[in-house]
């Protein structure tokens, strides 16, 4: 039997360029995240933040006594949906799908438009009478109108793309002033969770 190489793995190690340089991972201007005063969040922590603007802007509308939740309890084998509101006086339906960043892969942008497409169709086969508001809704934009957004409203050809300002001017309920107001409360969610 020979005897075994014995090479110092720690030397290579230290030696690896590929290894030993550096990240330099940016954050997308896309990202909801991009938003926060904080930097140091990971990546757990990032999506729990964008969970967390889920909660409170459903916790918004429900302020809102003419509107009703109607979205079901999660079923197997059911699309999940972020956001279902419904307007008896109104006879007007808002579905929402709520993302944290618009800028996914070409394939999950795809995955995300038809998601919301095939939702879009059974609610209106449910309420035939209701209008139906179908968005998704991109957490890092105030409105869909900022030039910045226009490179991504391409990957979606199905669904309208609103920004936090646009959504919550459905249920008339009073927009963020700017995006300093917006980034407060977004860092007021940092400041409570973690």
């Amino acid at each position: 039997m020979n005897n075994p190489i014995i090479i110092d793995i720690y030397k290579l190690l230290d030696k690896n360029s590929y290894i030993n340089e550096k990240s330099n991972i940016k954050e997308s201007i896309h990202s909801f995240s991009y938003l926060s005063s904080r930097k140091d969040l990971g990546q757990s922590q990032k999506i729990t933040l964008g969970i967390c603007m889920e909660k409170l802007l459903n916790d918004i509308i429900n302020c809102c006594k003419d509107w009703e939740n109607i979205k079901p309890k999660n079923e197997k084998g059911k699309k999940e949906k972020d956001s279902l509101w419904l307007n008896k006086d109104l006879k007007k339906i808002v579905y929402a799908e709520y993302k944290s960043n618009l800028e996914l892969d070409t394939e999950k942008s795809k995955e995300t438009d038809i998601k919301c497409k095939c939702i879009s169709d059974e609610l209106k086969n449910e309420y035939p009478n209701y209008n139906l508001i179908c968005v998704i809704v991109g957490l890092r934009y105030l409105s869909c109108k900022e030039k910045i957004l226009e490179p991504l409203l391409k990957r979606y050809k199905e669904t309208k793309i609103y920004g936090i300002n646009d959504y919550l001017r459905e249920f008339k309920i009073k927009e963020f002033n700017n995006y300093d107001e917006y980034k407060k409360i977004i860092d007021k969610i940092i400041e409570l969770k973690f």
